[in-house]
């Protein structure tokens, strides 16, 4: 080693193992520059976590800063009423396998102390349930995934990414032993199969986040799969690198504050403004779809400020500050600019949407619908209503209105924060049984 040279043995390594792997892509490519090119569009899947509409502007958050996702919204279309349920995990699944939570079983987060299956190991999402990054894989497009997995635990189940349908992986790997380990400074990353436990002086979101634009650099003439499951800006509520002093790192025991919330904010809309502009500089950026979305509502701990009214976050909850997120679609010259949609939509939605972008089959036995005729400008969606599920509670949004499997009934064309129940409203009533027979179809 370089006298001069202070990178951590860690640090080190990983960016080695980094640009080798990366090397190693574009050799790949060059040997194999003889094919015809393939003209299939590039997909860029990036979740937020613990986002929901009222944090970010251009939905009507007047709390936090995201001038790059507004200015992404304005390239593309903008779904004004998409649905996740209140909790990672079980929004990850959705997401990924097109299917409500009642059919794959997972209704709450994945236990990452005691909970086990038959076999003694920790519970972990089956693959054969199906993903549409298998499907991409499988039909010739290299597939990576960066940030955060949370769908197994990986000392029990080390090959899960990739039998998920991902070729490459840098994920927070979440625990070791037990034990949570960091997400953000010094944090403990999964790469490629290989556990890092300590990445010293590196904040995960860039890392996780340069690690992804790597791999697209090295993809460059093949249609590649970045999926972006950010760990921004869920807790602990640490300080960014750029609120610090030069040469500081985050102390936990003095740092960690709801009040950092909107710093955090501020950096998540940092990095989709690198994506874009990553892809620009490289000439990509026409030939790509980019997804942006949260997975559920922002945390209860959290203050916000949505459409003139003041509120706490409702992760954890079916509400519509705990289940409505964003979900922008952007593509140069195909997405249609500044489009809205109004129409209900959910994140079961996410599978026929990237593989019909795609030019892959869809496969049947899915919850969603796809949207992509809707990104074209073709139409409205092909569906009247979303569905959100925690536990054995659930609820559905059809037009204005909202219904909820606990007896309520809420119009939210005149009360959007959902104060007054109209269940038992006798004018309400065939609203009420509408809803209930499409409850009743969906067992």
């Amino acid at each position: 080693m370089h006298s001069g040279d202070t990178t951590s043995p860690s640090r080190r390594d990983f960016l080695r193992g980094t640009a080798a792997g990366a090397a190693g892509a574009v050799l790949s490519q060059t040997l194999g520059c003889r094919s015809a090119p393939d003209d299939r569009p590039n997909l860029f899947v990036i979740v937020a976590d613990d986002f929901g509409i009222d944090g970010v502007g251009c939905y009507g958050g007047e709390a936090f800063e995201t001038p790059r996702i507004d200015a992404l919204a304005a390239s593309g279309v903008r779904f004004e009423s998409c649905y996740a349920t209140p909790l990672c995990t079980p929004s990850r699944v959705e997401l990924l396998t097109g299917k409500y939570p009642f059919r794959t079983g997972w209704v709450a987060n994945i236990d990452h102390r005691a909970r086990r299956d038959s076999d003694g190991r920790s519970r972990v999402v089956d693959p054969a349930l199906g993903t549409w990054a298998q499907r991409l894989r499988d039909a010739g497009y290299r597939t990576a995934v960066a940030g955060k997995w949370q769908l197994c635990h990986f000392e029990e189940h080390p090959d899960h990414v990739a039998e998920c349908g991902f070729d490459r992986s840098c994920c927070w790997a979440w625990t070791v032993d037990g034990k949570a380990l960091n997400r953000y400074w010094h944090p403990a990353l999964r790469r490629d199969g290989e556990t890092i436990p300590r990445l010293e002086g590196a904040f995960g979101p860039d890392v996780c986040c340069a690690w992804l634009l790597d791999f697209v650099a090295s993809s460059r003439g093949r249609p590649w799969l970045a999926y972006h499951p950010m760990i921004l800006p869920h807790k602990p509520y640490v300080r960014p690198p750029e609120t610090l002093p030069p040469g500081r790192t985050f102390d936990r025991r003095k740092d960690a504050d709801p009040a950092n919330f909107p710093a955090l904010v501020r950096h998540l809309d940092t990095i989709v403004g690198r994506v874009v502009d990553a892809l620009e500089r490289t000439g990509e950026r026409e030939r790509t779809w980019i997804v942006f979305l949260g997975d559920n509502g922002t945390p209860a701990e959290v203050a916000t400020r949505f459409r003139g009214r003041d509120l706490r976050g409702g992760k954890g909850s079916l509400s519509e500050v705990g289940t409505r997120v964003p979900l922008i679609v952007s593509r140069p010259g195909v997405a249609a600019p500044g489009r809205v949609i109004a129409d209900p939509v959910d994140l079961s939605d996410l599978f026929p949407t990237l593989l019909e972008l795609a030019g892959v089959d869809i496969p049947p036995g899915l919850d969603g619908v796809s949207l992509a005729p809707s990104l074209r400008g073709d139409g409205g969606v092909a569906r009247s209503w979303a569905y959100s599920q925690l536990g054995v509670s659930q609820a559905l949004r059809e037009g204005d209105w909202k219904w909820y499997s606990d007896r309520r009934l809420f119009d939210l064309a005149g009360d959007p924060f959902e104060e007054t129940n109209r269940y038992d409203d006798p004018a309400a009533a065939e609203v009420l049984r509408a809803f209930e027979r499409t409850a009743r179809g969906l067992g």
